[in-house]
């Protein structure tokens, strides 16, 4: 019975390793065919009535807004606090008020996305995420007297979505508005997940 025990991992084992490297290499092929044909990946969120398009490159990850946040005096209100993510310390923006000057504060229904910042990731927060999207962008047309200055000069591209024509706004941009301060530096916990 044994024999038959480790027979039966042996080829699960077998298994899940081929569909493993089936799965890399046809994610492989989209990226590729992606890239040559144009189409780009973003993340499609909702800030306040805005829909925005993130590169997917860009972002590292989506979490629900944990319930607790540690605060840190004597920032802008637009930091939420720093929250601890797999051992790293993040610290968190409320996007709208740092965009669209609408400070919304931590709310249950909040979504953070994790960005890849220059030296340490960060995350803002977004009202829903509403899935991934391929597009095509280009540069931003004509400037966008609808959109709020600070939104404005996070743009690197318009998109069309279900017919309707949504901005593509760069993280890293974001990182280098005045309004942002990173200077915490990245720390891992001893013991955490």
């Amino acid at each position: 019975m044994a024999n038959h025990s480790r027979a039966c991992a042996t080829r699960l084992t077998a298994y899940l390793h081929d569909l493993e490297r089936r799965a890399g290499a046809r994610a492989l092929a989209l990226q590729t065919s992606d890239s040559r044909s144009g189409w780009r990946r973003g993340l499609l969120c909702q800030l306040a009535e805005h829909r925005l398009l993130m590169p997917l490159d860009q972002v590292l990850g989506v979490l629900a807004l944990p319930r607790t946040i540690t605060a840190v005096p004597g920032t802008a209100r637009w930091m939420l606090g720093i929250i601890n993510r797999h051992g790293e310390l993040l610290q968190v923006y409320d996007l709208r008020g740092l965009l669209l000057a609408e400070l919304s504060g931590s709310q249950r229904r909040s979504m953070a996305l994790v960005i890849a910042g220059t030296g340490q990731g960060f995350a803002v927060t977004v009202d829903r995420v509403l899935g991934l999207r391929r597009a095509h962008w280009d540069a931003p047309g004509a400037t966008r007297t609808e959109l709020p200055p600070a939104l404005a000069a996070t743009l690197i591209g318009d998109c069309v979505i279900d017919q309707a024509r949504i901005p593509v706004v760069d993280p890293a941009r974001i990182a280098q508005l005045p309004g942002l301060s990173l200077g915490l530096k990245p720390r891992t916990c001893r013991g955490s997940p």
